[in-house]
């Protein structure tokens, strides 16, 4: 099961499984039939997108490099320094980043 976050106080709740498989959670919890979205197993991103996650100390010479190379190779990044302006709130911004990508590293 996927868990993200809408808006401040929104939850959208998304699994891969037959429809009865999301039922149960579903019933478990009290919400109502149809709240858990069923994602298609199919289906994938016409592109593979990467949360990359480092430490600071290793942006210049490990995590920007090799952004750059997966970039090269039709793969997108969500690399901090370019996804975060001043102003952001970091944890929402990375949230969304975790949100959206197909793979994490």
């Amino acid at each position: 099961m996927f868990v993200n976050r809408v808006g401040d106080t929104g939850v959208v709740i998304r699994t891969r499984g037959s429809p009865a498989f999301a039922r149960e959670p579903e019933r478990r919890l009290g919400m109502e039939q149809g709240s858990i979205e069923l994602m298609d197993e199919t289906a994938s991103p016409a592109r593979p997108s990467v949360y990359l996650a480092h430490a600071s100390e290793d942006h210049a010479a490990l995590a920007r490099p090799l952004a750059e190379k997966l970039l090269a190779n039709g793969i997108d990044v969500w690399l901090d320094t370019w996804e975060i302006r001043s102003g952001d709130s970091l944890k929402r911004r990375m949230e969304e980043g975790l949100g959206n990508c197909t793979h994490f590293m």
